[in-house]
């Protein structure tokens, strides 16, 4: 099928989240705004218990997404 002038964006596929061994039930979404270039949104640490599986999505402007491992003793602490 071809598209002209658009596109049709498929955000989220369960079998895609199995295949990449993550499994969660969706109970929230959230959307947010900045109107302001340079916009720091939110820091945020999670523990095992409370983890959530995070989805960003830019669809205007420019994003910068930076995820960093502070986890003790992880092979990969401290990289980003």
């Amino acid at each position: 099928m071809r598209t002209i002038g658009g596109f049709l964006p498929d955000p989220f596929c369960i079998q895609e989240f199995e295949e990449l061994d993550l499994h969660s039930e969706f109970v929230q979404q959230n959307l947010s705004f900045n109107r302001h270039e340079g916009t720091l949104k939110g820091l945020h640490f999670q523990k095992a218990v409370a983890a959530e599986i995070k989805i960003m999505r830019c669809i205007a402007g420019r994003m910068y997404d930076v995820v960093i491992d502070i986890r003790k003793g992880s092979p990969t602490e401290g990289q980003n």
